[in-house]
């Protein structure tokens, strides 16, 4: 008798915890100045949430920026270009600071002479005014996590929606006598990734062997 007991209390001593992520990735994509609803699965993996992490990742591809010098001086600068991603939601909490992501290209010193005699105003391609500069295929990556406070919009078995916001941008400096510029758009595509952290309770290696002994014992006790 005393041997059960104390059998009973090392098992029940053996019970352990041990980590899982479930992970969640949906797709976005479209010409910058779009909002994409993504829709997410609550968590409801039974176990105990341990952390909420958030991934963004932006991706643009290509893209351009030209000018066209419509002063008489010459004109030179620089000018950066690409898409800026963020994430909102009116169903969950979303971390802070916020997961936000940045694709950047950079024409490096730009350099133009002063009209060659086209219209001012008219964007005309072409000769020592004009200059043209594409954009590379770029990324970025940015992750966050969920306050503990908010975990509970995150679980059931329902669903909620976090919105990807996609934003063109363009940041010239120096180019003053320049008076046409005409950028196309760099393409934006990536996803948004949640995974779920949770411990779950599972018997140790110890536990199990643990049980084999008992079920030995009981059987030598009845032979």
């Amino acid at each position: 008798m005393v041997t059960a007991r104390v059998l009973a209390v090392v098992l029940l001593g053996c019970v352990v915890s041990w980590g899982d992520i479930t992970t969640q990735q949906v797709a976005f994509s479209g010409t910058p100045g779009f909002s994409q609803n993504l829709l997410f699965n609550q968590y409801n993996g039974g176990g105990v949430l341990t952390a909420i992490e958030i991934t963004m990742f932006l991706q643009s591809s290509g893209g351009s920026i030209a000018f066209d010098n419509d002063g008489s001086a010459a004109a030179t600068g620089s000018a950066t270009f690409g898409t800026n991603g963020d994430l909102s939601s009116g169903d969950v909490v979303l971390p802070a600071p916020p997961v936000t992501t940045s694709t950047t290209n950079s024409t490096g010193p730009v350099s133009l002479s002063g009209n060659d005699g086209d219209l001012v105003g008219q964007f005309d391609v072409g000769g020592p005014d004009y200059a043209l500069f594409s954009g590379a295929t770029v990324s970025d990556t940015a992750t966050g996590f969920v306050s503990a406070v908010d975990f509970a919009a995150y679980t059931g078995a329902g669903t909620y929606t976090v919105t990807a916001n996609v934003n063109g941008y363009n940041l010239i400096v120096g180019l003053g006598g320049v008076g046409s510029t005409f950028l196309s758009p760099d393409p934006g595509s990536g996803y948004v990734e949640i995974r779920y952290h949770d411990n779950v309770p599972e018997p140790s290696a110890a536990l199990l062997a643990l049980l084999g002994l008992s079920g030995l014992m009981l059987r030598r006790r009845r032979s």
